[in-house]
């Protein structure tokens, strides 16, 4: 793995300060980390979230292997219960844009949000020109340049990109995050 200069941005740095501002929203809202679940289960039926569940989100991590990989699907909710832009997650140019509901409509089920981020996922690394494998290449070069582990199996990474393209797996957020600075869009890219 590369060495890590310290202002380097890393996932790990992503992840705890995307931690920071959902519990900063939370607070804002005057919710406890259950009142967070029972809303988010309220506005999405069929998701399984529990208080642990958003603890360990809010909770900083020193280590990456320390870190809990939630799926995309779950942490959107979560945004979109606390009316928060997909940008304040993450954001490749660093800016933040106001909340906008129209985003999150392909929130309503896990199912309809794996689907349409595999047709923008095809979209986009057809627009880029980007193969599974080129992809595959540059995710893995990106997820090292951060500080990521992950496989050096290159047929598995490979795998998981066809995986999320047909809309068969919810990708957790780290790959999400690599997908967006390898492709060089916005997360709101893949809902809109």
């Amino acid at each position: 793995m590369a060495r890590i200069e310290e202002n380097q941005e890393t996932f790990l740095k992503i992840y705890n300060q995307s931690g920071e501002t959902f519990k900063k929203r939370r607070k804002q809202k005057g919710w406890t980390q259950r009142q967070l679940c029972n809303a988010m289960k309220n506005i999405f039926p069929d998701i399984s979230v529990t208080q642990s569940d958003v603890s360990e989100w809010e909770h900083e991590c020193e280590y990456e292997n320390a870190i809990v990989h939630p799926r995309a699907y779950k942490i959107l909710c979560m945004a979109f219960t606390l009316g928060m832009h997909p940008s304040e997650i993450y954001s490749i140019k660093g800016t933040r844009k106001p909340f906008s509901p129209q985003l999150y409509e392909s929130l309503n089920s896990e199912e309809k949000f794996k689907h349409k981020l595999g047709e923008k996922l095809k979209s986009i690394m057809i627009e880029k020109g980007f193969s599974n494998s080129s992809l595959a290449d540059s995710f893995y070069k990106e997820a090292n340049k951060m500080g990521i582990l992950i496989t050096d199996d290159f047929d598995s990474i490979i795998k998981d990109i066809q995986r999320y393209r047909n809309g068969r797996r919810n990708l957790p957020l780290y790959y999400l995050i690599l997908l967006c600075k390898v492709l060089d869009v916005e997360i709101s890219d893949f809902l809109s």
